[in-house]
């Protein structure tokens, strides 16, 4: 009873408070990088980094108990599933919810839009709820030494579902969001991919039932390429800076909960192991 509360505080703590730093420090920087202000994306990068860390820490919480990350998870989304309902009359749940931001917060508002309209929020939320539930199943399980093949199958499995949806968010997440923001357009055809991006994420997450080792592979792979393309401006075409993964910070945030996750799976080893 005392970690499954210790894991809620943890997990619902670092995910409100990494989530807010980085809508509001995703939001400065695409608004120095959108001025070509690159000097003034600096801090709002560093802080990028710390909202990083924090999510990193909600999605370790799996490592004392599973029921924390449930929950964040489920809440992240259910927000993510709102943010991609079309508008109807002119206005949508996510769009309402950015006027309530705003109040408090421009580059708050225009983070949190970015990373509701992007699929990153619905596929981050889907991700840890399943990644809660894997953890739960590897701690209650009984590996026996004939699996170990299936265990690496499977990790590769999840490793590669990561990498693809990280991809389509980065791709068609962007042109979703793109299109939303300058022309006020919904495309459904693009929130079908979005949403295909969060089914992979899914898969990833379960495969932390078996072996956590492609999630951590995959995480750290999408982590880095998060710091590259939040420092490396000089080498980076403006097509690539300007998109909204790497504007928004988006694929820092998002490999860092991965690899987050990971390491709550290897910390969290099954119960007891029976050779066969």
């Amino acid at each position: 009873m005392v970690r499954s509360i210790l894991s809620l505080v943890v997990a619902a703590v670092t995910t409100v408070g990494g989530l807010w730093l980085a809508f509001a420090a995703s939001g400065m920087r695409s608004r120095a990088l959108a001025t070509f202000q690159l000097e003034a994306a600096i801090l709002p990068s560093a802080l990028l980094i710390l909202a990083a860390l924090l999510l990193a820490v909600a999605a370790l919480a799996a490592a004392i108990h599973w029921l924390g990350v449930l929950v964040v998870g489920v809440v992240q989304l259910v927000l993510g599933a709102l943010a991609l309902v079309p508008p109807i009359g002119g206005t949508s749940p996510l769009l309402t919810l950015t006027d309530l931001l705003r109040g408090a917060s421009a580059d708050v508002a225009f983070g949190g839009l970015a990373f509701g309209l992007t699929g990153a929020q619905l596929a981050l939320g889907i991700f840890l709820v399943v990644a809660a539930l894997a953890t739960r199943a590897r701690v209650r399980s009984r590996r026996s030494r004939s699996s170990r093949a299936v265990s690496a199958v499977l990790a590769v499995v999840g490793g590669v579902a990561i990498l693809g949806s990280v991809a389509l968010i980065w791709v068609q997440g962007d042109q979703l969001a793109q299109a939303f923001m300058r022309m006020f357009r919904y495309d459904a055809g693009l929130v079908a991919a979005v949403v295909a991006a969060a089914l992979l994420a899914a898969v990833g997450g379960a495969s932390l039932r078996w072996s956590p080792f492609g999630v951590l592979v995959a995480g750290a792979i999408v982590l880095i390429a998060g710091l590259i393309l939040l420092f490396a401006w000089a080498s980076l075409p403006a097509a690539v800076l300007g998109s909204t993964g790497s504007a928004y910070g988006l694929v820092l945030v998002l490999g860092a909960s991965f690899v987050g996750s990971g390491v709550a799976a290897a910390i969290r080893r099954p119960a007891a192991a029976s050779a066969v």
